[in-house]
C-alpha cells in the first residue's frame, strides 16, 4: 500500500514530504525531527522550477513570437546513518518562478528559488547537507520583435562546498533540465525526455505566428519509452490550444514540464501550462493578445528513514 505516492510508513519506514514553498530566501523554514530507532536516513532535495516567458501581443496578420519554457530544478540526494544526523534539521522548499506577463508585453519567467537542508536556519555553507543546486533554474525569454523567447537555463549541479555536510554519508547530485525556445513563424520548441538522470523537466516553447495558427511545443518521443507514452498531449493549434501542465509519475518520481500554449494569428492565445514539483513552466504563445507564461512548480524535500 502506498501512501502519497510514497511507501506506506507502516512497513517500518518513516517518510516525511516537505512541500510548502518560501518566496524569501533564509527567512521561511520548515523543521524535520528524526524518528526514533531508525538507522538509515535518505535526504531528496529539489528547487523550484522556473516560469515560462509570455508570448507577444501583436495585430492580426503581424508577426508574433512564442515565449521561451522556463528551465527546470537541479537534485541533491545525501544518503547516511541517522546516527550522525542532529535530532532537527530545517527544511526551505524553493518556490517556483511566476511566468511573464503578457500586460507587459516583453516579461521573461522569474526563475525558481533553491531549496536546502541545513542543521540550523541559516543557509551559510558550513550549516549546509543538502542544496538542490548551485543555481537556481532560470525564466524562459519573452517573445520579442523578431525571435522567439530563449529557453531558460537549467539549474546547475550543487558543488560541495556549497553543501560540505553531505560528507556525513554518499550523495549526488543531478542538473535540471533546460526549457526549449518559443516559435518564430512558427510552433514552439519541444523539449525532449531527460537522459541524463534528472527526474524533472524543463518547460516547452509557445507557439509563433503571422498568418496561421501554430502549436505550442511538444514532448519528444524517445523509441520504446514508456514515459513516451505518458508524455503529455501535445498542444493544439488556436485559441483552444492549452498547454498541459507538469504530470504526475509517482512510481518514477518523474515530472514532466508544463507545456507551451499555442500562437493565435487572429485572437487570443491560448494559456501555458504550469510546472510541477521542481519542473518548468510552459512559454506563453503570441497572439492579439500574447498569453502569460506558465509558473515553475515550487520544489520539494522528501526525508526517508527507516
Amino acid at each position: 500500500m502506498d501512501y502519497l505516492l510514497y511507501p506506506s510508513p507502516y512497513a517500518g519506514t518513516d517518510i516525511q514530504v516537505f512541500s510548502l514553498p518560501c518566496t524569501v530566501t533564509n527567512l521561511e523554514w520548515q523543521v524535520w525531527r528524526k524518528p526514533r530507532g531508525v538507522a538509515m536516513a535518505d535526504i531528496l532535495c529539489i528547487g523550484g522550477g522556473a516560469g515560462g516567458g509570455d508570448g507577444r501581443t501583436r495585430a492580426a496578420g503581424v508577426q508574433g513570437t512564442g515565449g521561451g519554457g522556463g528551465g527546470a530544478s537541479g537534485i541533491s540526494r545525501v544518503f547516511c546513518p541517522a546516527v550522525l544526523l542532529p535530532d532537527v534539521l530545517y527544511i526551505q522548499v524553493g518556490a517556483g518562478g511566476l511566468g511573464g506577463d503578457p500586460g507587459a508585453n516583453g516579461t521573461a519567467g522569474a526563475s525558481g528559488i533553491l531549496s536546502y537542508v541545513a542543521i540550523k536556519p541559516d543557509i551559510t555553507a558550513s550549516n549546509i547537507i543538502a542544496i538542490s543546486g548551485a543555481v537556481a533554474a532560470v525564466g524562459g525569454g519573452f517573445g520579442a520583435a523578431g525571435a522567439g523567447g530563449a529557453g531558460g537555463a537549467a539549474s546547475t549541479i550543487a558543488v560541495i562546498a556549497s553543501m560540505p555536510l553531505a560528507g556525513l554519508g554518499q550523495f549526488a547530485v543531478i542538473a535540471g533540465q533546460a526549457g526549449s525556445a518559443g516559435g518564430f513563424d512558427a510552433g514552439g520548441g519541444a523539449v525532449t525526455i531527460p537522459v541524463t538522470s534528472t527526474l524533472r523537466g524543463g518547460g516547452s516553447g509557445g507557439g509563433g505566428h503571422i498568418s496561421a495558427d501554430t502549436a505550442g511545443g511538444s514532448v519528444t518521443a524517445i523509441t520504446d519509452s514508456w514515459l513516451s507514452e505518458q508524455r503529455p498531449a501535445a498542444t493544439a493549434t488556436g485559441t483552444t490550444g492549452r498547454g498541459s501542465g507538469g504530470s504526475i509519475y509517482g512510481k518514477l518520481f518523474f515530472r514532466f514540464g508544463g507545456q507551451g500554449s499555442s500562437g493565435s494569428n487572429t485572437a487570443v492565445a491560448g494559456l501555458a501550462g504550469n510546472g510541477i514539483e521542481g519542473s518548468g513552466g510552459g512559454g506563453g504563445g503570441a497572439g492579439t493578445t500574447g498569453s502569460s507564461g506558465g509558473v515553475g512548480g515550487s520544489g520539494i524535500v522528501v526525508i526517508t528513514c527507516w
